[in-house]
């Protein structure tokens, strides 16, 4: 799993995180986008967009 290769563990996945005024839920890592590595899905709209690494691992650990 990719999770652990960034930082994250495989319990990430799923969870909600706001960025912004949007919240996101952590569908999944493409780990060949090395700026935007994190797929977040939006709560309020339903489309995916791609997250940073830092903004993400600042998130859960607040």
């Amino acid at each position: 799993m990719y999770a652990t290769a960034f930082g994250l563990n495989a319990s990430d996945y799923g969870k909600t995180i706001k960025v912004g005024s949007d919240e996101f839920k952590i569908v999944g890592i493409k780990p060949r986008r090395s700026k935007f590595p994190i797929v977040g899905q939006s709560l309020t709209n339903g489309m995916n967009y791609k997250l940073t690494l830092d903004s993400v691992k600042s998130k859960l650990a607040a």
